[in-house]
């Protein structure tokens, strides 16, 4: 039984593994992204991404990135309306990373950080196109390859987000 579920748990990782390779490959024959980050810069396995750490303090001087990125430590902290304010002007998206909450905590200045449960949807990044129309905004959510948190898998999640800004900004273009 310990076999199996170690020869399993060995067949999906690669499994991944194998997916992440192509991703990253074709991910990095792309322009460089660079992306604001509040809290530690993620590790990641594409080489064209730049990561800058800002406080969320510093989000009104945001401009010249592709993306922000908000770490699990400072994801109550990036809820407070102030926040909220601030991310309906910027024109990239915003990505919640090992996300607690729904995407509505930080979209919705009505709903506070504590107002709603912790999220059991299985998404590891949520995020939101805030330059979107007021009518229709655009949401995303990525979650864990078969719910298995390993490094590996967490890099690979990364790549599927890259790959969503690189999306948002032809679609932005056309």
């Amino acid at each position: 039984m310990i076999q199996t579920l170690c020869v399993s748990i060995l067949l999906i990782a690669c499994q991944a593994n194998g997916m992440n390779e192509e991703l990253t490959k074709s991910l990095n024959s792309r322009p460089p992204l660079t992306i604001a980050v509040v809290g530690k810069p993620p590790q990641v396995a594409e080489k064209n991404i730049q990561f800058r750490q800002i406080e969320l303090g510093n989000l009104k001087e945001g401009k010249g990135y592709h993306a922000l990125f908000i770490m699990p430590e400072y994801q109550k902290q990036a809820s407070e309306p102030q926040f909220k304010a601030i991310y309906k002007k910027l024109n990239y998206p915003i990505f919640i990373m090992g996300a607690k909450k729904s995407v509505d905590v930080y979209m919705n200045d009505d709903i506070g950080y504590d107002d709603l449960p912790d999220s059991k949807d299985g998404m590891y990044a949520i995020g939101f196109a805030p330059f979107e129309s007021k009518e229709e905004k655009q949401t995303f959510g990525f979650g864990l390859y078969n719910d298995v948190e390993s490094k590996e898998i967490i890099k690979g999640t990364y790549s599927l987000v890259f790959q969503k800004i690189y999306e948002v900004l032809i679609n932005r273009s056309l």
